[in-house]
């Protein structure tokens, strides 16, 4: 709770909220994260262009590079991917659930169960 000290202090301060929330910048709008011109410019006439790259997936790269179309949610999520097995293995996820025959829906579900 805020106490002010007299009718001056108080107008002081409304008109201080009034013109913050008049420059308050949107949140997540086009420019959201960008904080300057050259950021804004960087990001809006060259990086926004140009494909999402991430190179610490753990994608086969030949996938990728073939566009390959993956089953389902799954296969992307746990497919080849050691780092998420052993995490399901540490928290007591059965083995059929991480590599073995169970249906992808199973699979994908299990660990959030």
């Amino acid at each position: 709770m805020l106490f002010l000290r007299s009718k001056k202090s108080f107008l002081i301060s409304l008109h201080n909220f009034k013109y913050r929330k008049l420059i308050m910048k949107q949140f997540n709008d086009a420019n959201f994260l960008l904080d300057n011109e050259v950021a804004q410019d960087l990001f809006h006439n060259h990086a926004a262009k140009m494909p999402i790259i991430d190179y610490h997936c753990h994608l086969i790269p030949q996938q990728i590079a073939d566009n390959y179309q993956f089953a389902d949610l799954t296969e992307i999520w746990l497919g080849g991917d050691h780092y998420k097995w052993r995490a399901m293995r540490a928290n007591g996820v059965p083995e059929e659930y991480i590599t073995g025959d169970k249906p992808a829906y199973e699979k994908f579900e299990k660990p959030f169960v």
